[in-house]
């Protein structure tokens, strides 16, 4: 473990950097609305991916004020590393930062060594240390305790170079966060245009008063589809889980479940095949372009519009429905679907107590307000120039992630020297 040494670095064991601790227990009589900030696993994992939490707990001060002087608090330069569900994820203190945490859930990295914290919070988040753990237990973690961390070794440069490599992987990450930023704050934009758009102006609060906005009608999902175009995947029964194929032939179809649609796309790479004489037998749930296809089981927010890239058929767990063309448009019908009222409306009217479901007729009944078509169209184009900077930089945030990922992989072995 760990026996390739570069040189000038040493190997350590953690303990003579850190002292490995928790916290005191806090009851959750004692949790509040305002106060000290007060973390569980969650909010250290928020913290560690994207520099910021959104907080919902907080301890009195005077309960602060108590554990700083009976028994210590975080200060800047101490670690804190998650320990239970999502281990590993960890967070560098920062300087004059005043808040507690959840005992057994994080644990305590205090600093006592002249070591650089970053450089540290880094290496507690390569493969190397993750193997580490991972080899020491003999088993993949779902848990770390005080005594698996005491027990684990660093591999550390001298300081100057522990600050190089801080400061170029801190480099990457602020271009991560700033990237994670500008996509919230277009998210954020674009539920607001939804709200504002999807309702003529109106909001949603004088839409359910029963208001409709000049010119508008007031429909159901079924109104907006071709006869005979809401339609159900295949049963079970109508296809087996042995008439799938592992290879693509010639006319073979792709079968679109609920875990192909991503990101309001349809994955066809992830999605099982048939064969040809198969998909006519299912001819009735073959896909046109235009068709939009809706997860009809768990996640109902699933939705997206088939554009012909490869024949394929609605699956089992997805609701085909094809609309009417002159009345309304393919990408105006996703945003309505994956608005949140009609989120809200399909959860509340979903059968099963297990796992939500939808029929045709439960879909068929969705109330719909719907603008000329030329509205929809300005609304849908507004709506996906959004989208698409959201996905730019998405596939931005990607490239930084893996461009750290090289970097962490190089500078925190020693194969590229700062020096």
């Amino acid at each position: 473990m760990l026996n390739e040494v570069p040189e000038g670095w040493q190997r350590q064991r953690l303990t003579e950097c850190f002292d490995v601790k928790s916290s005191k227990r806090v009851l959750q009589k004692q949790w509040r609305k305002q106060g000290i900030p007060f973390y569980r696993g969650r909010e250290i994992t928020a913290l560690s991916e994207h520099g910021s939490v959104d907080n919902e707990l907080f301890i009195d001060e005077e309960l602060y004020r108590t554990f700083a002087e009976k028994s210590g608090v975080p200060s800047k330069g101490d670690i804190l590393i998650t320990a239970i569900g999502t281990i590993g994820n960890t967070y560098c203190v920062k300087e004059s930062e005043e808040f507690y945490f959840k005992d057994a859930s994080v644990l305590w990295l205090s600093k006592k060594a002249d070591v650089n914290s970053l450089f540290i919070n880094y290496w507690l988040n390569s493969a190397s240390f993750k193997n580490q753990l991972d080899s020491g237990n003999g088993t993949t973690v779902d848990s770390l305790t005080i005594k698996q961390l005491s027990n684990s070794y660093l591999l550390i440069p001298p300081l100057t170079e522990q600050k190089r490599i801080a400061e170029v992987l801190s480099s990457v990450d602020k271009s991560i966060q700033a990237t994670q930023r500008l996509i919230k704050q277009a998210e954020r934009v674009k539920q607001g245009l939804m709200e504002e758009l999807l309702t003529g102006g109106l909001g949603s609060e004088a839409i359910e008063r029963g208001e409709v906005p000049e010119g508008w009608q007031s429909l159901t999902a079924k109104d907006l589809a071709e006869p005979k175009g809401l339609q159900t995947g295949p049963f079970g029964s109508q296809l087996k889980a042995n008439e799938h194929i592992d290879v693509e032939e010639q006319g073979a179809c792709r079968v679109i479940m609920p875990k192909n649609i991503k990101n309001g796309q349809i994955d066809f790479e992830s999605a099982s095949i048939i064969t040809a004489e198969k998909a006519n037998d299912l001819d009735k749930h073959t896909l046109e372009v235009g068709d939009v296809l809706f997860a009809r089981r768990g996640d109902l927010s699933k939705v997206a519009i088939y554009y012909g890239v490869e024949k394929a058929i609605c699956g089992t767990g997805c609701l085909r429905l094809r609309p009417k063309k002159e009345l309304v448009n393919a990408h105006f019908l996703r945003f309505l679907f994956t608005n949140h009222k009609a989120i809200d409306w399909l959860h509340a009217n979903a059968v099963g107590a297990t796992m939500l479901n939808l029929n045709t007729q439960i879909i068929g009944n969705l109330p719909v307000l719907l603008p000329p078509i030329k509205q929809q169209e300005e609304i849908s184009g507004a709506l996906m120039a959004l989208e698409d900077f959201c996905l730019q930089h998405e596939v931005r945030l990607s490239s930084f992630a893996k461009l750290k990922n090289g970097l962490m992989d190089d500078l925190l072995t020693g194969k590229v020297r700062t020096v």
